[in-house]
């Protein structure tokens, strides 16, 4: 069968255009659904470069609180800083940022097609594979959705392909651009530092084959080792202001019980995988696929060396990754999908299925968007949603600039990214009056949110509520005054 590159790259760019008009009216939603809180801190980091802050080394969020300075540097924020370059220019909408992600998670699918059609020698394979990758439960509902995990798989996929590319064709220049990628996929996610067990292990079999002798394994080593350095100087810049953070200590710092333990994988292995990461449309040709992965393995050792470093990733990180952080799983659609297109190779061997091809895309086009649809509902942002329902009177009720106090948001982004305001954020309502009073003093602070009557209520902290502005369903908004006042 002929493979007309230019045809089947119409046809997946046709693809992802019907993908993103499937999208619909979550293009012209604001922050809602799944993850609301990775999203807003997200976009604090783009709303504080559009208007505060264009230093990229400077990742800013809306919180004051302890010494004053709102600076949080977490991913190097190369997405963040991009999305913002593009508000600069189109205008501060949230449409802009879903547009651009949805860009980002293209290229991504692109580069699945690259890599199954390289691992396959089929046109045909790798575009039906891109197709149930865009599809994906997981991949089309975050394909609009600002968080950094989207632009670290899609610079991922093209590393594997790269690399992949180069070890067949040893060109120098594909080299670099395979470590630009990985470059990439780390600033914007350290955990897609795994995906260089690929080149390691390259380097390992070239040793084991004899070729330790030569320069070229120790040269495309230091080569991409290099083209990495960047990222690997962010984190060790700024890993050490993480405490706290439960992804540096994993299950091991949690002490997990081994029921547990057994409890999470079981949910990985009945709900994450068959339904989350992959979706029933893949499940046969998945299955499929793993009969010619382990009958040519020495071929496939990088799929293997792939397989062994995110499960082992999510062993180590079973407790942060919990029930909820599916997108902590992106690294294993890595190794999934091509797996997926090895399967779909082997329907190729019986000529009347091969003509089967084109309705696993359409049954993943039409299962995948209602399957994952309720996942942008209000329910399931789990946040007080008054102040997303209410958000443009909460925004206009104390004047832009202004710094606020705002109490029960156990994030320090949500409440704040509603209201568009900075400044002293509490997790919980049991913040005594003095703080308010030393807040109202010291920094100028003038404005409270708050959506607990017990809070509001409180002797100590009634003293400092003034004027109520406004109530907007169970949150209101006061001046704050001095107790004498």
């Amino acid at each position: 069968m002929p493979d007309r590159l230019g045809l089947y790259l119409l046809i997946l760019l046709a693809a992802i255009t019907i993908g993103f008009a499937q999208h619909g009216e979550h293009l012209h939603h604001d922050i809602q659904g799944r993850h609301t809180w990775r999203q807003t801190q997200t976009m604090w980091n783009v709303r504080n470069f559009v208007r505060h802050d264009a230093n990229i080394l400077n990742p800013r969020t809306a919180a004051f609180n302890g010494d004053g300075d709102n600076l949080y540097r977490y991913e190097f924020p190369i997405m963040q800083w991009t999305i913002a370059a593009a508000q600069r220019i189109f205008g501060e909408r949230i449409q802009v940022a879903r547009y651009l992600m949805y860009l980002f998670s293209a290229v991504g699918v692109f580069g699945m097609f690259l890599l199954v059609r390289q691992l396959t020698g089929s046109g045909v394979v790798g575009l039906v594979t891109a197709v149930l990758f865009q599809y994906a439960p997981v991949v089309f509902y975050y394909a609009i959705n600002p968080l950094p995990d989207v632009f670290a798989l899609s610079a991922g996929v093209w590393y594997l392909y790269l690399i992949n590319r180069y070890r067949k064709r040893g060109r120098r220049g594909v080299l670099l651009w395979a470590g630009l990628a990985l470059l990439l996929a780390t600033l914007a996610k350290l955990p897609y530092l795994m995906l260089s067990v690929v080149s390691i292990g390259y380097f390992i079999g070239d040793l084991l084959a004899g070729k330790g002798r030569s320069v070229a394994p120790y040269r495309d080593a230091a080569t991409q080792l290099l083209l990495v350095t960047p990222a690997l100087a962010w984190y060790a810049w700024v890993i050490g202001s993480w405490s706290g953070n439960p992804i540096l200590t994993g299950s091991i710092g949690e002490g997990l019980s081994v029921a547990e333990k057994w409890g999470l994988i079981r949910f990985h292995l009945k709900e994450m995988f068959p339904f989350t990461l992959l979706g029933p449309v893949c499940w046969i040709p998945f299955a499929l696929g793993l009969m010619p992965l382990f009958r040519q393995w020495r071929v496939h050792g990088w799929l293997f060396a792939l397989i062994g470093i995110t499960v082992l990733y999510l062993y180590l990180e079973l407790q942060p990754i919990g029930t909820a952080h599916d997108y902590y799983m992106f690294p294993f659609l890595a190794w999934l999908f091509p797996v997926v297109g090895l399967g779909l190779h082997e329907l190729l061997r019986w000529r009347w299925l091969r003509y089967t091809l084109p309705l696993w895309c359409l049954a993943a086009a039409l299962y995948t968007p209602r399957a994952v649809d309720y996942w942008w509902s209000v329910q399931e942002s789990y946040f007080n949603t008054d102040y997303l329902i209410h958000a443009e009177a909460l925004r206009e009720a104390v004047p832009a600039g202004e710094q606020v106090i705002i109490v029960n948001d156990v994030s320090s982004f949500i409440y704040p990214y509603y209201v568009d305001k900075m400044g002293h954020i509490f997790p919980n309502d049991g913040i005594p009056g003095a703080y308010v009073g030393d807040i109202y003093s010291k920094y100028g602070v003038r404005y409270l949110y708050s959506d607990s009557e017990a809070f509001n209520e409180r002797d100590d902290n009634a003293a400092y509520l003034g004027e109520e502005l406004l109530r907007a369903g169970s949150v209101s908004v006061y001046r704050l005054k001095l107790p004498e006042e």
